[in-house]
């Protein structure tokens, strides 16, 4: 198991100058990816749709959301894994609101070379002054192409961020292709005067991530890591001004899964546009796949154990396959995420 301890103000005014410094010097460290995978992941899971209420703590399995007089974490309270207005302590409430804001800031940058970086993808426009605009033209994570669309009085470098996990990918200009860019850089792009659409493609394929533990995997594609929802029942705690409540939340559903690592199907209805884009239904994309019951996943302090090393069905007996639906993280409450290998 693995928790996220979530202070906002050290990522915000810690990491996100790091990601800045490490700009200066292309191609960048991988801290661009951790700073994806905190917006993409942690961010949105600690958030409800409506920003109702927040979360201090979550797990990557996470199989139920209450207060715990005897828990797993170190150092805070026993309401740390509540959704609430300020469980277990009020910074979260009072800075949780600045992640978007910041992140959006920091989607560009000016290199040295009087180029621009575009150093994460989210539909926006920048005005860089000089009669350079940039605009980026997508519903990335939840589609692979990215269009950025370049006006420039003079000849400009464009840098463009190509994800570790991009092998496959493509790069065009207008309507020619330029080719494939070597992933996990910052790909420069030397555009003439006037307007131009740059076009990327990314062919990203389902992959599977081992974590601290042997025998345990994570399932991803392209940005985003994928879950096994579970079914909670919600239950009112407290409630405050403006509807704003604290819920515990307890699984209704089964959640000890190992995890067949043999198929995995894809599927992109796609995201609409105006909704909610980490809603708990309608999903804009998912992954299938097939896992397995089995009893022997103890628990730990009323939270999920350590992952028993796989093949755990080798090992004991496990229930017949079943399908499954992943779908994104960071639009769960409850969710399985490292799955021990059936």
């Amino acid at each position: 198991f693995l928790f996220f301890l979530f202070f906002p103000f050290v990522f915000y005014f810690l990491a996100f100058p790091l990601y800045i410094s490490f700009f200066s010097a292309l191609p960048p460290l991988p801290v661009g990816l951790h700073v994806i995978n905190v917006m993409f992941l942690v961010v949105l899971m600690l958030e409800s749709v409506l920003f109702e209420f927040l979360q201090y703590l979550q797990a990557v399995n996470e199989i139920t959301a209450q207060s715990q007089a005897e828990h797993v974490w170190g150092h805070d309270g026993p309401d740390a894994e509540l959704y609430g207005l300020a469980p277990n302590y009020g910074c979260c409430t009072a800075n949780f609101n600045q992640g978007w804001p910041k992140f959006a800031n920091m989607l560009y940058f000016s290199v040295g070379d009087k180029g621009v970086a575009v150093g994460a993808y989210a539909p926006s426009v920048a005005n860089f002054g000089s009669g350079v605009t940039v605009e980026v033209n997508t519903s990335y994570p939840f589609e692979d192409t990215v269009n950025i669309i370049v006006t420039t009085p003079y000849p400009l470098p464009l840098y463009v961020r190509i994800p570790g996990w991009a092998h496959e990918n493509q790069v065009a200009v207008n309507t020619s292709v330029l080719g494939t860019a070597p992933n996990g850089t910052m790909h420069k792009i030397s555009l003439p005067a006037g307007h131009s659409t740059v076009r990327l493609t990314f062919f990203p394929t389902v992959r599977l991530e081992q974590w601290y533990g042997k025998g345990s995997v994570s399932v991803h594609r392209g940005a985003l890591m994928y879950s096994l929802p579970i079914t909670g029942n919600y239950t009112v705690l407290h409630t405050y001004p403006y509807d704003s409540r604290d819920y515990q939340v307890q699984p209704l559903d089964q959640w000890k899964f190992a995890l067949d690592t043999s198929a995995f199907n894809y599927s992109q209805p796609g995201y609409v546009a105006g909704s909610a884009p980490f809603n708990h239904t309608d999903w804009a994309c998912s992954v299938d796949a097939s896992v397995r019951s089995f009893d022997a996943w103890p628990l730990e302090k009323g939270s999920a154990g350590a992952p028993p090393q796989g093949p755990v069905c080798t090992q004991s007996g496990c229930g017949t396959a079943r399908s499954a639906r992943l779908v994104p993280y960071g639009g769960t409450d409850l969710r399985i995420s490292e799955f021990p290998i059936a």
